[in-house]
């Protein structure tokens, strides 16, 4: 079933829709999803949920199909959209083993295991814990021996916790058996593959020095034999040999490797080596649910895990979660289909989590989760409605003198059927991200489908001049409500004040400049103080303040100069006015070379200053008249370029011209300084294109 609609609405749409009921009694997954239809400025992006209809059920939420599980949180399990299969994701480790015939001798490296490119030996030859030295008590040689790591299938990490602890290697991880030329040895060797290898673990083995495969005993054979093993019986005396195997009755086709007799090297130098790669699943898996809720009541939980094996291991926990986002553990494993949740306090706890842990050490097939749900009481839903009384009630674009009380009529809509546990409350902040206090004010009882309506009066007395906001934030988390980012209200307004900041502005030649920028050497700087207050204008210099500090390029001493602004033939005071800003024409009449910082305080005719630091602006001084730095851009080009250079000092700009010169020297372009457009002392970058041609 498929079904749409185009709804009108100014902001609450709805749609009534007749659901269908499964013919087979049992649920149906709906999944819903709404976005703008053509509205500038909206995300067309659609919005999805879904939701889980079962007839004469409670209300709560459910997850039972592969499309809302997608919203879960997954750790190590994934499922199959198309079977609906859980399944464990596959880990790697690679094996690399290294040995050789009995005439060379067997140091590591070359020799030895290495997992995923670690060596396991790490260790000198003559460490006392070598691999490769004797390290047993006896007359006999324990140089001829075999090394074995046994493997957990799971983790691939190495078993070392088994009988006989014969182990070797700094990281003692080798399982040693020495003098192999010995019966007792080689029945030691059987004895620990037979029985004490644990079932289903992974073996890896190599030979070191001269092994006689001949001797060996029948229990021993049949212990390789038991592996998968089918060279060991024929392989050459004294040749080096390999094996890794999985114990037990498992999907592993064994790795086996000795001399190659068809090689006319001598079998006890050959060296013999393999690579071989083991695939496990990585576990345990982990679903967590979505948050579920909020909830005025709990109910209980229902789930279905199915094809559960004795080798499964499942845990299903539940986590509660309060109105501020803490999480707490409420019951660790729930082994029953259906479980009572009526115990969990909904006032403090409106949220919860599941949690479903799966593994199976044996199978690696994880128990299949078919269907979580959860039945509650749902919390009610209240929506801001702005829209009733219009945009014009909540943007005041007439100035309000200062103490003068402003009122706002807010409405807010309970779209549930369901009443507010408390009565509803609203904070009040006016200027968000201010010192304000916020004001808690009363909103009420709500009951379903009803609109509250409730009046804040401002008091604008100590508030700034100017643009002013008001947010109203219905129900901020103070009770469980299904959702809590549409309950926010806004307004604006302004206020008749004077405590805004002047701002200070500084041009030079008529142009801003950046940090650092070269100027003319006989520059017009002029400071404007900006001030929004339209009623008070400044008309004397008290709390102005000009200061110009020079570094000098020849490395002297740093100088610092405050100008005088008054009886000062370089500097023009221009008072304010209700056309004009505040400003300070300041006209040098020579500046040495060197780095300049200018550094401007200013206040408003009420005393307040432009800022808790001077306005800073950095330029450099070059009264040599030179043209550096030129370079067409871009470079290369593919239709036209400009052209950009410095210019220092005082140059006759109107004899410029650019000339375009090939590598011969002929003139192919020349460039008037009318084409060029606009120049100025520092960088300059050309409005002129040169598109490549001539002409």
């Amino acid at each position: 079933m498929k079904k749409s609609a185009e709804i009108t609405a100014n902001m609450l749409p709805t749609w009534q829709v007749t659901l269908q009921d499964n013919p087979l009694g049992d649920s149906i997954v709906y999944f819903w999803r709404v976005r703008y239809q053509t509205v500038p400025g909206e995300d067309p992006l659609w919005s999805t949920s879904s939701f889980t209809h079962i007839p004469n059920s409670p209300t709560g939420w459910a997850q039972g199909h592969p499309g809302q599980f997608k919203r879960d949180g997954f750790e190590r399990i994934t499922q199959n959209e198309t079977t609906r299969q859980w399944s464990f994701p596959d880990k790697k480790l690679k094996i690399e083993l290294k040995t050789s015939g009995g005439n060379n001798d067997f140091n590591a490296p070359p020799y030895g295991i290495l997992l995923n490119d670690n060596d396991l030996f790490k260790e000198p030859v003559n460490d006392p814990l070598s691999c490769a030295v004797n390290n047993n008590s006896g007359s006999a040689d324990t140089r001829n021996r075999f090394l074995v790591v046994v493997l957990n299938p799971v983790t691939f990490k190495a078993i070392t916790n088994i009988a006989p602890q014969f182990l070797c290697g700094n990281l003692q991880q080798f399982h040693t058996f020495p003098a192999m030329q010995l019966a007792s040895a080689q029945n030691d060797l059987a004895n620990f593959l037979t029985n004490s290898v644990p079932d289903g673990a992974y073996v890896a083995m190599i030979s070191v020095n001269r092994i006689a495969y001949s001797t060996f005993t029948q229990p021993l054979k049949d212990a390789f034999v038991s592996l998968g093993a089918t060279q060991i019986t024929s392989a050459p005396d004294s040749s080096g040999y390999l094996l890794v195997a999985r114990k037990g009755n498992y999907p592993f086709t064994p790795v086996e490797k000795t001399a190659n007799p068809a090689d006319t090297t001598n079998v006890k130098v050959q060296n013999v080596n393999a690579i071989v790669e083991l695939t496990a699943p990585e576990m345990p898996g982990i679903v967590t649910s979505t948050v579920v809720g909020p909830a005025m009541e709990w109910g209980s939980l229902y789930h279905i895990i199915k094809e559960v094996q004795a080798t499964d291991e499942v845990q299903l926990s539940v986590f509660t979660r309060s109105l501020t986002g803490q999480d707490s553990l409420y019951v660790a494993d729930v082994n029953t289909a259906s479980f009572a949740l009526s115990g969990i306090s909904a006032a403090q706890y409106p949220y919860l989590k599941l949690q479903l842990t799966l593994k199976d050490s044996v199978q690696f097939v994880p128990a299949q989760l078919k269907r979580w749900m959860v039945t509650y009481t749902p919390a009610p839903e209240g929506v801001a409605r702005p829209d009733i009384l219009g945009p014009g009630h909540y943007a005041l674009t007439t100035p309000f003198d200062a103490g003068q009380t402003v009122s706002f009529r807010f409405k807010f809509h309970n779209i549930s059927d369901v009443n507010f546990r408390d009565p509803v409350k609203a904070v009040v902040t006016i200027n968000p991200g201010t010192q304000t206090q916020p004001d808690t004010v009363l909103v009420g009882n709500i009951s379903p489908d009803s609109i509250a309506e409730f009046t804040y009066n401002v008091n604008t007395a100590n508030l700034p001049e100017g643009d002013n906001s008001l947010l109203v934030y219905v129900n901020p988390k103070l009770q469980p409500e299904q959702y809590y980012t549409n309950n926010i209200m806004q307004a604006s307004f302004k206020v008749r004040r004077d405590n805004l900041h002047p701002i200070i502005d500084v041009v030079f030649d008529g142009k801003h400049i950046m940090d650092g920028d070269i100027i003319a050497p006989d520059p017009t700087i002029i400071i404007s103080m900006k001030d929004e207050n339209r009623y008070r204008f400044k008309d004397d210099t008290v709390g102005v303040k000009v200061e110009l500090v020079h570094k000098p390029d020849d490395g002297s001493a740093e100088t610092r100069q405050q100008i005088q602004l008054v009886n000062n033939p370089d500097v023009q005071v221009q008072y304010a006015s209700a056309n004009s800003d505040f400003r300070v024409v300041y006209t040098p009449d020579y500046l040495p070379d060197g780095l300049y910082t200018l550094e401007v305080q200013g206040a408003d005719k009420t005393g307040n200053v432009a800022g808790s630091a001077p306005y800073r602006i950095s330029f450099r001084m070059v009264n040599a008249s030179t043209i550096t730095q030129f370079y067409p851009y871009p470079n290369p080009f593919s239709n036209s370029c400009r052209f950009v250079f410095t210019l220092t000092g005082q140059p006759e700009l109107t004899k410029m011209k650019i000339q375009i010169i090939t590598l011969t020297g002929k003139v192919v372009r020349e460039i008037t300084r009318q084409e060029l457009g606009p120049l100025r002392i520092g960088r300059n970058i050309t409005e002129f294109k040169w598109d490549g041609t001539d002409q």
